[in-house]
């Protein structure tokens, strides 16, 4: 009995608290639920009033087919109560009328409908909706602490369902505008909380309302009506970004409906960012507000009697459009100083760090689509080619960035320091005027090789002569012109390794030299040993304009060995005078004793050489005389003194005259010699 008692006492506990705190349990009403209707907890304000609307009224009522017209009726002089829907498991929640005039019968069975597809709501016009919806947004919800103070829920309560009857009623169609409609005055709802602490609250749902209903500078309240605005690539962060100033200062940050966009709110800038391609899209934003756990539901729209709504839903959306920027498109023309242009690497490196690597085509291009930006363009090193600098170039979308990069080879020189060498006066000086050819091994000469790949050169007066710049590689030194009397050097391989670099090459040549041979025959050919002959210059012997010898100097004295030769000491090349001044034995001395000898080389490649001389004797010619003799007669010796001194006489006239003769021909010798 007393277990009986117990449970009827809680029973009629909670039933006590669902009727004096009808808001205090609240449910998640869904679309299809089945409720029923009650009106009552009557509304008292801060000031301990309740609130009234009594007297007939003209009240606007939305047909099926979505026209208007008007009814006249008697308003309710109670005081005013919430609307509450009870659910099947007795689980209440208020609501607000949104059907004005109509009466709100109790125990009356709705389905909730979604605020979308109701079609009582939707014959409403987008103003009056858009207005019911925002007035319960910052009107009087569950979960939601009073924000104005000095007042209370139902304050709070009637100020939203004051503002839902304006804007049903379409005195209102915007939180800042109100008028009649020439039914009822603009004030015809606000009257009954005007001067009272509810109009407070009134007045925060109308500026929260107009603040909500303030979108940013950039938005527009339909798709079409604003601008493209173009996200730019970050390569730092490989995303699409723009920020653009709110001139309108919402200084509220919004959510898009796009999962493709991301924005972020920094005070009065707003920043998208995009992770992927956007060709032109219009994105649908809202405000971040909070809204209360229950869904706008419309309940007993499809009735004669009031409908009533439940929950909020944020009814007002705004437009960005927006599109990410397009690629641009680099092409890099790659030309070479030796016409070479396939298979040149290239790493372009954006700001972002990210590095893409390229080679040149047959045509020695690159062309490839980059997203819009700065990019470094970095030539990979060649042992060939001389490292061009980096380039920066700027990618702009839809546009063709063009690059050409032209590589000049590596190169270096050849410097020759010519000299000769004279052993006979042991002395190297420089050779002036030695000319030479310098071309590639992989050609077989001078003129089949191109003309930037040779060069040809002459050594100035220190002997010196350097290449212009050649590409790095192997090459042929070929000299073709020396100096008089002196010998060309062999070919030689050079190498140029190093880039911007001269390699030094000496080259010594000889100053050739020679020797007189002179063979002593007879006119039979025989060698005749015994011949002697001096040795002198036949003119001043100069060597690269330096005297070695003058005129008439005694060099050598020569004679003939038992082959008949006979063979000077080295020689400079020139002009000179054999004199042959003791013939042999038996022959006579020839009809001229001088011989001019050019002791001249025959090429430029040997170091010495000889120049041979025959000279021919004719042999003394025996003459046979027959004497005959008479016997001495016997004379008697008279003692003439007279035959005696003439025996004498002829004896010293004929050793005079042979004297005589002997001066003669020395005199004639030495004025010979004057001569030459």
């Amino acid at each position: 009995m007393k277990r009986d008692i117990l449970s009827i006492f809680i029973l009629l506990s909670l039933m006590a608290i669902a009727i004096v705190l009808p808001m205090a349990v609240f449910a998640t009403p869904r679309e299809g639920d089945i409720c029923t209707t009650d009106y009552m907890d009557t509304l008292v304000g801060s000031d301990g009033q309740y609130f009234y609307r009594p007297g007939a009224q003209t009240s606007i009522k939305y047909n099926s087919d979505g026209s208007t017209s008007t009814f006249l009726h008697q308003n309710y002089d109670g005081p005013r109560k919430h609307s509450l829907i009870i659910s099947q498991n007795q689980e209440s929640y208020f609501g607000y009328c949104i059907e004005q005039g109509l009466s709100f019968p109790d125990a009356q069975q709705y389905a909730g409908a979604g605020w979308q597809s109701d079609n009582y709501f939707n014959s409403f016009p987008q103003s009056a909706r858009t207005g019911i919806m925002e007035a319960t947004i910052f009107g009087r919800q569950p979960d939601k602490s009073i924000p104005v103070p000095g007042c209370n829920d139902d304050d709070w309560y009637w100020a939203t369902q004051t503002i839902i009857w304006e804007y049903q009623q379409q005195l209102r169609t915007t939180p800042t505008n109100i008028q009649g409609n020439g039914y009822v005055p603009a004030n015809y709802f606000l009257s009954t909380l005007a001067g009272r602490p509810a109009e407070k609250c009134y007045d925060y749902i109308l500026s929260a309302m107009a603040e909500h209903e303030k979108i940013p500078s950039f938005a527009s309240f339909t798709s079409a009506s604003q601008p493209l605005h173009v996200l730019k690539w970050n390569d730092s962060k490989s995303n699409w970004r723009l920020a653009i100033k709110d001139e309108n200062k919402c200084m509220e940050s919004f959510k898009t409906l796009n999962q493709n966009v991301k924005i972020e709110q920094n005070g009065v800038d707003y920043i998208f960012t995009a992770t992927s391609n956007l060709v032109g899209e219009t994105i649908e934003c809202k405000k971040n507000i909070a809204l209360p756990s229950q869904d706008m539901l419309i309940w007993g729209g499809d009735t004669e009697t009031q409908a009533i709504a439940t929950g909020t839903a944020d009814p007002m959306s705004f437009y960005i459009n927006v599109r990410t920027e397009r690629p641009g498109t680099l092409e890099i023309l790659k030309t070479s100083e030796n016409g070479e242009k396939v298979g040149f690497s290239f790493q372009i490196q954006s700001q972002g760090g990210t590095q893409l690597k390229y080679e040149t085509d047959l045509a020695g291009l690159i062309r490839v689509p980059l997203l819009p930006g700065e990019y470094i363009i970095s030539e990979q090193e060649s042992s060939k080619y001389r490292h061009p600098q980096d380039f920066v170039v700027q990618i702009i979308e839809n546009s063709t960035t063009n690059l050409q990069i032209d590589n000049l080879l590596k190169k270096g020189k050849i410097r020759i320091q010519k000299s000769m060498k004279d052993t006979l006066a042991n002395t190297t000086d420089p050779e002036p005027g030695a000319v030479f050819q310098i071309y590639p091994t992989a050609y077989l000469s001078y003129e089949s090789s191109p003309e930037r790949l040779k060069d040809k050169l002459i050594t100035d007066e220190q002997g010196i002569t350097t290449t212009k710049e050649l590409p790095l590689g192997s090459y042929i030194l070929h000299q073709i012109t020396a100096s008089k009397n002196t010998t060309l050097s062999a070919d030689l391989t050079v190498n140029i390794d190093e880039d911007l670099q001269t390699t030094s090459i000496p080259i010594e040549n000889t100053v050739q030299k020679g020797k007189i041979e002179v063979k002593k025959t007879n006119t039979e050919a025989t060698p005749l040993p015994g011949a002697v002959f001096t040795v002198r210059a036949a003119e001043d012997i100069n060597l690269n304009n330096i005297l070695i010898h003058r005129k008439n100097d005694l060099l050598d004295v020569l004679v003939t060995r038992k082959d008949g030769t006979a063979c000077t000491n080295w020689l400079p090349p020139g002009k000179y005078i054999l004199e042959e001044i003791i013939e042999p034995k038996g022959y006579l001395p020839p009809q001229n004793p001088f011989t001019e000898v050019e002791l001249t080389p025959i090429n430029q490649t040997d170091p010495t050489f000889i120049t041979h001389v025959t000279i021919e004797n004719r042999p003394v010619e025996i003459v046979p005389v027959t004497i005959e003799n008479r016997p001495v007669q016997s004379m008697p010796d008279t003692g003439d003194a007279t035959n005696d001194m003439e025996a004498n006489t002829a004896t010293s006239f004929l050793l005079i005259s042979i004297t005589a003769l002997i001066l003669l021909i020395y005199w004639m010798t030495e004025q010979n010699k004057t001569r030459l």
